[in-house]
């Protein structure tokens, strides 16, 4: 072997020791990061609208449905919920949460 093919060696050796690194900080990297996962858990999470923890299973039942429909994401359904109330302020909070998964519903279907 002359020294062209050994430099040549060299190169493709270094070359593929990179790719190794840059694979394996990549792998690190997205281990690290936070999962978004269709199939979230919801343990901990509620809305807990309202003044004192919901006792009322069907407000409970349809606590869980606006968070199912929005793949968990209580900052979401809070906001849809509000907005609701603040245009509806006499209605009960059972009736808001019914209008509010009922928009969405609705508004998907689009």
């Amino acid at each position: 072997m002359d020294t062209v093919e050994i430099v040549i060696l060299l190169i493709a050796l270094i070359f593929i020791i990179s790719l190794f690194v840059i694979v394996y900080i990549l792998i690190k990297y997205l281990k690290n990061q936070p999962q978004t996962n269709k199939h979230y858990s919801r343990k901990n999470q509620s809305l807990q609208i309202g003044n004192r923890p919901n006792q009322n299973s069907s407000i409970n039942q349809l606590e869980n449905k606006l968070l199912t429909m929005l793949q968990g994401d209580v900052a979401t359904a809070k906001r849809l919920y509000r907005l609701t109330k603040t245009n509806n302020p006499i209605e009960s909070q059972e009736w808001c949460l019914e209008k509010t998964i009922f928009d969405l519903e609705r508004d998907r279907r689009y």
